[in-house]
Order: structure tokens, then C-alpha cells, then sequence
């Protein structure tokens, strides 16, 4: 199982397409995991978690995937795309995160590449 640890995630503020982004110094802390892999694919887990001492009311994720990979379905998340360019983005019940807490979201990948995480957006 690989994983990449300390991935900034972007925060975003305001309400459906109007997005404020924080400064890269006000970013919350995100783990990516391959939770399982098959010849032609894996299944992938990126978990967000508010590092602040003070609620945040969004949140995105934004990463590449190398020529013969592509994100084919994803849960607990919104999916923006511009190939290879993914964004993944909190849904309506999982943007709000208190303190401390913490949300999983995951995804399929067709192809084997894993994500390069793009910061900032």
C-alpha cells in the first residue's frame, strides 16, 4: 500500500461556484492511500482533516494523473474535471468540519498512475 502524507488540500469559502480560496499558510492537512489495486486499476482513499482550531465550511483537493490513467467514479465528493486535472470537492453534507474532524472520500482510477497533487490551485 503506498501512501503520500502531508498533501495540502485548498479551502475553499462561500457557497456553490463562488470560491475564496485561503492563503497556502491557512491549508488543511490530507492523506492519500491506495486502498486496493488489480492489474488494470486501484481504488484510492484521500482523507481531508481540519487542522484548525476553528470550524472551515468547504474544502477541495486538486491532482493530475499521468497519460493512461483516468479518474472513472468517485463517492462522498464532487468531481470537477479537465483531464488529466482533477478536483475533487466537498458535497453539501461533508464541507462543514469542525476541529479536528475529518472526512473520507474515495475514488476508482482506470490505469495504474497515481495522483500528483497540484498545489495551490
Amino acid at each position: 500500500m503506498r501512501k503520500f502524507i502531508g498533501v495540502l488540500v485548498a479551502l475553499a469559502v462561500g457557497v456553490a461556484a463562488t470560491l475564496a480560496v485561503t492563503s497556502p499558510a491557512q491549508a488543511t492537512a490530507a492523506t492519500f492511500t491506495q486502498t486496493s489495486a488489480w492489474p488494470s486499476g486501484y481504488v484510492g482513499e484521500v482523507v481531508v482533516t481540519n487542522d484548525f482550531t476553528v470550524p472551515i465550511t468547504g474544502w477541495e483537493v486538486a491532482f493530475t494523473l499521468p497519460p493512461g490513467s483516468s479518474l472513472s467514479s468517485a463517492w462522498s465528493t464532487q468531481v470537477a474535471t479537465t483531464t488529466p486535472h482533477y478536483t475533487l470537492i466537498n458535497t453539501s453534507w461533508n464541507g462543514a468540519l469542525a476541529p479536528g474532524q475529518s472526512v473520507a472520500i474515495g475514488f476508482v482510477v482506470t490505469g495504474t498512475g497515481l495522483p500528483t497533487i497540484l498545489w495551490p490551485l
